[in-house]
């Protein structure tokens, strides 16, 4: 989820989770620390046998606009509606185009993983129609975790699904969870009135190979029971497993996000009181977990900066974590603020053990405007914490420190075009079938392609790798129009790929660092969006992505790279078979077509690599969708029809 814009509502947090907050270098400091508890919320059920039960069987979803229009939860990122403003760069950058190839060598499996019709089904089908699928992936010695906004699925490494999902479901299908069921809420939306439970997004987790645990950590936004209106409260909620098998029991703990006071938090003074801790992501070191945030103001505007919270990892494991270390409102060190810091993930070999342990982030400077002020840049910045190893210490000595580098330029990129196809859901939405049809809305609509944050961090053998969406120049883009019809127009310019590799040091104990390679990938005519680097310790490997433009529907793919390897070749895993015919992108989204706004890319215990991606395999059109009340097998829902693939890499 990327929030901008005005929410709704008010009430009240029950669970109180304390930080303990220090001053460092880039950080507006407190005047004096906080050092309050971590409680540990509850524990899970097994999740092999939680929503094994039969339920009322829910066979048809009725083509109409008061069952159909309730079970849309807006984009989080809409609130206000209407045109969104996509600045054009001064001078895009200009990159060689790659060329694309079905040769898939390196490829050792691939299976369709989550779709749009599980998140809506699962829970008994108590849930709500979603975009974009923020994409989770972790890989443990004999499971797949999936999670995606809406539904968490444990695959074995073969990829046969574990997770059936309630019973009383109109199909065979293996749904998953919900994660309001795997957090232990109860559901988001009883269907058809209510009532309303928390809502959740943004999933991310994590396989530590070291402890053999399992992370996972959401955002969790509490709704008004009644009403379904946001209340203001929101929290991180992390769950780490009591095993080595996802599939048993998980410890819960909770981390209140909304930073206006309130349940030990800091008043950060966000408009209209409540902040919201948007985009968590996650990474680890040998001693500590971290989870970032990007803050906005939930209900008016305004950015506060990215927030990082560091936790002791074997705390956390063992069900007595007692403290967390917040840094609040990150500046960088030409004062600018924090966006998106990313924290790195790397294998056991490649942790920085040296200052007492030390956690790498990387973050960028471009972002819509409204957070870093910047829109096309050409510097990106190195974090580091140093003293992890005392973060099980009642009282953890950590410093962090971060350099701003100069890099490749890079820009807030604009749409991508989909190739034409089917769209069944836009095709009865301009017919009427949910109401008076609004101005015939032209499609398939051009897709969101990101706004220039990092998409992915990763630590091999001391090179620290990362990667963006960027604007380039080319074709294949569109600006997009909202307002009451939403239209675009296709303009000079493609989406791709920005990718640094980083050399950290230190000096007298003093961050810096140095780029070891850095390039772009883009496609001629077409776009590269959502990148996710994973490498090996030689720091050779592959950037997964997805492929869209007029040439190509919505495709998972990957790109070899590395210290010795151009990133001259796009390789797809599996052509999609049409464009996104989803909601975001029409009246009932605001005009502000979604697409995931993350992919995954992790290590396997093998030495093999996983990666994640969105595209679209749902085929049917307009006959089927009606006569099916618009699930076509299983394969889609009323409004959404994405799905993510699952691919192991040999490196």
């Amino acid at each position: 989820m990327r929030v901008r814009g005005r929410l709704a509502a008010c009430a009240a947090l029950g669970l109180i989770v304390g930080v303990i907050a220090f001053s460092s270098t880039g950080v507006a400091a407190r005047e004096e620390p906080r050092r309050l508890r971590v409680t540990k919320a509850r524990t899970t059920p097994r999740l092999d046998r939680l929503a094994l039960r039969d339920r009322q069987q829910r066979t048809a979803l009725p083509l109409n606009v008061t069952s159909a229009l309730a079970r849309i939860r807006p984009s989080i990122e809409g609130g206000e509606g209407g045109e969104e403003e996509v600045p054009e760069p001064a001078l895009l950058p200009t990159a060689d185009s790659a060329s694309v190839t079905a040769e898939t060598p390196e490829l050792l499996r691939s299976w369709e993983g989550i779709n749009s019709f599980d998140p809506a089904w699962n829970d008994n089908g108590n849930t709500f129609f979603l975009e974009p699928p923020d994409q989770g992936l972790c890989v443990g010695k004999s499971f797949v975790m999936e999670t995606v906004n809406g539904a968490l699925q444990i695959y074995k490494t073969n990829g046969a699904p574990l997770l059936h999902g309630d019973r009383g479901i109109p199909t065979s299908r293996f749904v998953g969870l919900s994660l309001n069921q795997f957090y232990g809420y109860p559901p988001a939306f009883v269907f058809p009135d209510g009532p309303f439970g928390p809502f959740i997004t943004d999933p991310s987790c994590y396989y530590d190979p070291d402890i053999q645990r399992w992370f996972h950590v959401v955002l969790t936004l509490d709704q008004d029971p009644v009403t379904g209106a946001f209340v203001g409260t929101n929290h991180l909620d992390i769950a780490v497993s009591k095993t080595s098998s996802p599939l048993g029991r998980w410890n819960i703990y909770t981390v209140a996000a909304q930073n206006d006071g309130s349940d030990g938090t800091p008043d950060h003074g966000c408009d209209l009181d409540f902040c919201i801790g948007d985009y968590p992501h996650l990474g680890a070191d040998a001693f500590g977990f971290y989870v970032t945030t990007n803050e906005y103001s939930f209900f008016g505007s305004g950015y506060s900066g990215a927030q990082l919270y560091a936790f002791s990892k074997a705390g956390l494991a063992s069900g007595t974590a007692t403290t967390a270390v917040h840094f609040e409102n990150l500046l960088d060190d030409s004062g600018v603020k924090g966006f998106t810091v990313r924290p790195a993930w790397a294998r056991p070999s490649s942790w920085e053990r040296a200052n007492g342990g030390t956690e790498f982030f990387t973050s960028g400077t471009v972002g819509d405007g409204s957070e870093t002020g910047l829109t096309e840049d050409d510097h990106m910045v190195v974090w580091a914490i140093t003293g992890t190893s005392t973060l099980g210490s009642a009282a953890p000595s950590v410093n962090l420190q971060n350099t701003v580098v100069d890099t490749l330029s890079y820009a807030h990129p604009n749409h991508a075009l989909q190739m034409d196809g089917v769209t069944p859901f836009l095709d009865c939405l301009n017919l009427g079938c949910f109401g008076t049809p609004p101005p015939l809305q032209e499609g398939p609509y051009p897709l969101d392609a990101g706004d220039g944050r990092v998409m992915s961090s990763f630590l091999a053998d001391g090179i620290l790798w990362t990667t963006a969406d960027t604007a380039l120049e080319g074709t294949g883009a569109a600006d997009w129009h909202g307002g009451p019809n939403g239209t675009f127009d296709p303009i000079d310019e493609r989406a791709g790929v920005v990718y640094e590799a980083f050399e950290p040091s230190f000096t007298a104990g003093n961050l810096g660092a140095a780029v070891a390679t850095e390039g772009y990938v883009a496609v001629e005519g077409n776009n590269i969006t959502f990148p996710s680097l994973i490498v090996g310790e030689n720091n050779e490997g592959f950037m997964g992505v997805t492929l869209v433009g007029p040439d190509h529907a919505p495709s998972p793919a990957y790109i070899p790279v590395g210290l010795t390897t151009a990133a001259d070749e796009v390789k797809v895993v599996v052509d999609g078979s049409g464009p996104s015919d989803g909601f975001s992108g029409t009246i009932f989204g605001d005009f502000r077509p979604r697409w995931g706004d993350y992919g995954y890319a992790v290590p396997g215990p093998d030495g093999t690599v996983w990666l994640a991606a969105e595209y679209i395999s749902a085929t049917c059109g307009l006959d089927e969708y009606l006569a099916t009340d618009g699930n076509c097998g299983s394969t889609r829902t009323l409004f959404t029809n994405w799905t993510t693939r699952v691919f192991e890499l040999q490196l």
